[in-house]
């Protein structure tokens, strides 16, 4: 039985994707740097922000590029995710709600504010601010771990909702239940090639109602 859902933010509520790569090339245009082509984004997407950034640029200054990336922020738009927010109400009412996310914890709520996602409706937000170890880190969602078991949940009890490879792997590490959506950049075939199986994937968070009925998690 599943007493918790939890969610990764870009491209699972909000949609990032698409606006960041814009993003990404104010980025090396301001600083004179390459500009990541569109596969390389892709592959490292769904990382925390400065394991993404050092991956796209290796050996430049993180600090530097991520103050540049937030400069650019305010000028993103960012939406919902179709149906997150009535997705949001309908979890609410039955599961304990949570975030864990591999966004600075600044960023995420500004994205949250454009996109009228209210963080007030999670039982607790977590975010790379937080964490103090990157997301490929094993140790990723033992902060959510730690909340969770304070709430009652224990961790045989959660799914956890992402977009990326990454999101499953940190799944796997956690060894919580995961559903994978097809609202980022990685394809179907891409999940199912990162071991996922295809019963796992959904098209979008409005999909979880069936999924966790599908799998027997009421």
């Amino acid at each position: 039985m599943i007493k918790a859902v939890v969610f990764d933010f870009d491209d699972t509520l909000v949609r990032t994707f698409d606006s960041c790569i814009g993003a990404m090339r104010q980025v090396s245009e301001r600083l004179g740097l390459h500009v990541p082509d569109r596969p390389t984004i892709v592959r490292n997407w769904g990382k925390s922000v400065r394991d993404c950034m050092s991956a796209l640029w290796p050996g430049e200054d993180i600090d530097q590029l991520n103050e540049v990336r937030l400069s650019f922020q305010p000028s993103i738009p960012f939406s919902p995710v179709t149906g997150a927010h009535e997705t949001i109400d309908l979890m609410s009412k039955r599961y304990v709600l949570g975030i864990v996310s591999g966004e600075q914890r600044e960023a995420l709520v500004r994205k949250a504010v454009q996109a009228k996602i209210d963080l007030k409706k999670f039982d607790f937000v977590i975010t790379a601010s937080d964490t103090g170890v990157p997301k490929t880190d094993p140790r990723y969602f033992d902060l959510a771990r730690q909340r969770l078991e304070r709430l009652g949940v224990g961790i045989g009890e959660v799914l956890f909702v992402g977009d990326s490879i990454h999101d499953y792997r940190v799944s796997r590490s956690a060894g919580v239940h995961f559903a994978g959506v097809l609202t980022g950049p990685a394809t179907r075939e891409d999940l199912v090639a990162s071991g996922m199986n295809d019963r796992m994937i959904i098209p979008s968070v409005t999909d979880l109602p069936r999924f966790i009925r599908a799998n027997g998690f009421t």
